[in-house]
């Protein structure tokens, strides 16, 4: 009788990605990690697998067919031929951790931003071989001295794309700065004609300069939103100085401009803001802050329903008397306003924005929000905008600057 033999089975290598903790980890397959010196990336910080690295379910690494384009392939065999030493390799999400490079005796150890790496790899491959080109090229003049087509080899330089690809962003100082600025410009000067220039321009220049920027306001807007010692005051200025330049249908804004002017006896009467949109009309912003309460926090027990807060009372009766002095010295408020600003408008029929509270405030209570849509729909003159509302507003635009620059 013939008795099998059992053979221990073969542990299957791991391979691709898989969830470690609180990071993600990539895994090269045997053969990959062998070619590459290296057996896993580690990804810090990261809610869900980072994209964009072309790095598949198969633990094949990166993409060959993208080696160009994404050059993660290049870059690994670089560091394998350089050193030869265990490589261990880590990047960390926005936050999450600190960039180092650290060259042992056996190990070498780099931790970088995954905003770095990407950059570090882009395109890396299409460089290399632009350089290969060049290297070649003097060398052919080295050993074909007479011909023509090599004649000028030890002049030839890198493309500008190359040169440009070349210049590490992290490390400019003022006046780099200030020469990359002049460069676009002149840059867009002598091309202005050029509708295909003009719209890379602001696909990639514009718009993606937009939205960085908004990206570092919505940071700053959600740290202010958790901190109850920002007043009013600091709302109001960081408002007019970063939010609502994002704000299109507006051209300018005048802070506390009275618009009782000519009336003295009635006295001062100034809103936070007045805008005047792109067709030349005026509107009226006035500021509260997150934690004021939209309505008052008990419920009318004889009618049954919610009503606005004291300090809500007092900023719509506020408004409400802006508006009426705008419209009854039309003319006076109009010379007034013209000294401070040359944008052409006109005072017909404002309208008011009341910025106030958080609508955090009616999550667990149907009823009052129920309320609250009663009563904001009631103002014909006055829109009511709670902070998170126009928060939320910022992070749709981001999401659209998104789709116009893909």
């Amino acid at each position: 009788m013939r008795v099998a033999t059992k053979h221990p089975k073969t542990k299957k290598a791991i391979a691709g990605w898989r969830k470690e903790n609180s990071n993600f980890v990539y895994y090269f397959l045997p053969k990959v990690a062998k070619k590459f010196g290296t057996k896993k990336i580690i990804f810090e910080g990261f809610n869900s697998i980072p994209t964009g690295l072309s790095l598949y379910d198969s633990g094949g690494g990166f993409n060959l067919w993208l080696a160009n384009k994404i050059g993660g392939s290049h870059f690994l065999d670089f560091i394998k031929t350089k050193y030869n030493k265990k490589f261990n390799l880590t990047v960390f999400n926005i936050g999450g951790g600190s960039a180092y490079f650290r060259l042992g005796k056996k190990t070498i150890a780099l931790s970088i931003s995954f905003k770095d790496f990407t950059e570090l790899l882009k395109d890396l491959g299409t460089e290399i071989k632009e350089k290969k080109a060049i290297v070649i090229q003097k060398r052919l003049a080295k050993f074909f001295p007479k011909e023509k087509e090599f004649k000028d080899a030890e002049s030839v330089e890198e493309s500008t794309n190359s040169k440009l690809n070349n210049i590490n962003l992290n490390n400019l100082d003022k006046k780099d700065h200030e020469a990359v600025g002049n460069f676009i410009k002149h840059y867009i000067s002598i091309n202005e004609d050029n509708d295909e220039v003009l719209k890379n321009i602001q696909a990639n220049l514009v718009i993606q300069g937009r939205k960085k920027t908004l990206e570092q306001v919505i940071k700053k807007f959600e740290r202010h939103l958790k901190n109850k010692n920002y007043d009013e005051k600091k709302w109001q200025k960081f408002l007019h100085e970063d939010v609502f330049f994002f704000l299109s249908n507006y051209v300018e804004s005048i802070r506390e401009a009275d618009v009782n002017f000519g009336k003295i006896e009635e006295g001062a009467k100034k809103p936070d803001f007045v805008w005047i949109d792109t067709y030349g009309f005026l509107d009226v912003f006035e500021i509260k802050t997150p934690f004021t309460d939209v309505l008052a926090r008990k419920i009318d027990t004889s009618h049954k329903n919610y009503y606005f807060s004291t300090h809500a009372s007092k900023a719509i009766s506020q408004i409400e008397k802006y508006i009426l002095f705008l419209e009854g010295n039309v003319k006076g408020f109009e010379n007034y306003l013209s000294k401070k600003t040359r944008v052409p408008f006109s005072v017909l029929k404002p309208k008011a924005f009341l910025i106030i509270g958080n609508s955090k405030e009616f999550e667990n209570n149907p009823e009052k929000k129920k309320d609250f849509r009663v009563l904001r729909r009631l103002f014909k003159n006055i829109e009511f905008i709670t902070f998170n509302e126009l928060l939320d507003n910022l992070k749709n635009l981001v999401k659209k600057f998104e789709k116009i620059s893909q």
